[in-house]
Order: C-alpha cells, then sequence, then structure tokens
C-alpha cells in the first residue's frame, strides 16, 4: 500500500507540474527537475523523497509488477542523471562515494529487470557496473570521511578561537 502511495504521489507531482513524459513530445528539462526535487525536499513534501528516489520506488514497482522493459527506461534515465552530478551553481561536480553507492543499487536494480527480461548479457553488463562502482565507493568513502574529519576539526578550532 505504502509503494501504491509513493508512485501515486510521484504522479501526482508529475502532473502538477505539468511534465509531459514522453520525451519524444518534450525534452527533459533538467530545471524542472531541480524545482521538483527543491519543493520535494521541503519537511513534509512526501518524506523529503527527490524525484530520483520517487523514479527508483516507480521502476521497482514496475519490477514487482513484471513490467522489466518499462523499469528498464526508468533506471536508465536514473543512472544517466546519476553520472552527472552537479552543485548547486549547475556546474559538473567530481562523483562522490555516496553517489557510486547509490549508482551501484540502481545498477542492481537495472541487472535484476534484465534478468525477468531474460537477457543476461545486459544482466552481466549491469553486474559488472554495479561492481566498479561498488568499489569506487569503497575507495572514495575513507577519503571523503577524513575530509569531513578535517573539515570538523577546523570547525572546532575555529570556535574555540
Amino acid at each position: 500500500m505504502n509503494r501504491i502511495l509513493k508512485i501515486f504521489a510521484a504522479l501526482l507531482i508529475v502532473a502538477l507540474f505539468g511534465i509531459v513524459l514522453s520525451r519524444a513530445v518534450v525534452p527533459e528539462s533538467p530545471r524542472i527537475y531541480k524545482k521538483i526535487d527543491a519543493y520535494l525536499a521541503q519537511p513534509g513534501a512526501f518524506g523529503g523523497m527527490t524525484l530520483r528516489q520517487m523514479k527508483f520506488e516507480l521502476a521497482s514497482a514496475l519490477i514487482n509488477e513484471n513490467k522489466p522493459d518499462a523499469a528498464i527506461d526508468v533506471l536508465l534515465d536514473i543512472i544517466k542523471e546519476g553520472r552527472t552530478a552537479e552543485n548547486i551553481y549547475g556546474q559538473r561536480r567530481p562523483l562522490i562515494a555516496a553517489d557510486y553507492f547509490f549508482l551501484g543499487r540502481y545498477y542492481e536494480q537495472l541487472a535484476h529487470a534484465f534478468e525477468l527480461k531474460g537477457d543476461l548479457a545486459s544482466r552481466d553488463k549491469a553486474l559488472r557496473k554495479m561492481e566498479q562502482a561498488q568499489t569506487a565507493e569503497k575507495k572514495l568513502r575513507p577519503e571523503q570521511e577524513a575530509r569531513e574529519k578535517r573539515r570538523e576539526k577546523r570547525e572546532r578550532d575555529s570556535i574555540l578561537n
């Protein structure tokens, strides 16, 4: 029931902002998605879920409903968005460990969808991409944690001084 409510909420948001999901009719506008993400991040707005999280839930529901083709389309869109991380000014930034963690989850779900479809070669490719993302995440995690500790120490020192 909760998953159905989330899907309904995602569809409601899409309808409210007048977004046509068909790429053939209207090309995607990242600006619109940023506005939706900003709205959804507000407290109380669908639990703070981002559009990407809603799309992931939709893909999961489509897989559960045994509709791998539709789930593959949604997941490929999420992965494309996940590979191009941007800062608050819309400039590209390097991917951080968390980005690779979520990319790994998306690739894992994509592999499951390809398995349902019966495309084992694509499933294996998605699993390899998942392993690459997990390896990158494990490599970046200690560096990121060390940077975070240095930043916290600088903040504490600046408060004490």
